[in-house]
């Protein structure tokens, strides 16, 4: 992976707010792509947002964020439950929540 994207990766999570985005929501496995996407697992949960046990953010070529959310079965495999487009940075820890049920913040 080159300089910039580790770097892009790394931004998102302070975004995200870093340490404490992870002792708050149990978030694990980050994984850095090499063009700058941050993906990485939550915890499961009980009830409809629970479901959802994967999250990737790309940054776009508008500099916009794109946060695409996955659920992962029994069996492993992985589907799409929702893409959200043009995210601005300060949207990205109140659209997290949205979809996750989890609070990134006391």
């Amino acid at each position: 992976m080159n300089d910039r994207a580790q770097a892009v990766s790394q931004t998102i999570l302070k975004q995200l707010g870093g340490q404490r985005f992870v002792t708050m929501t149990g978030a694990n496995s980050f994984t850095y792509a090499a063009n700058g996407a941050l993906t990485f697992r939550i915890p499961r949960r009980p009830g409809p947002q629970g479901r959802i046990r994967k999250v990737k953010i790309i940054l776009n070529d508008n500099d916009l964020y794109v946060m695409e959310f996955y659920k992962v079965e029994k069996d492993y495999s992985v589907s799409l439950v929702e893409r959200v487009e043009d995210i601005y940075a300060d949207q990205l820890e109140t659209i997290f929540t949205k979809h996750t049920g989890l609070h990134t913040c006391f």
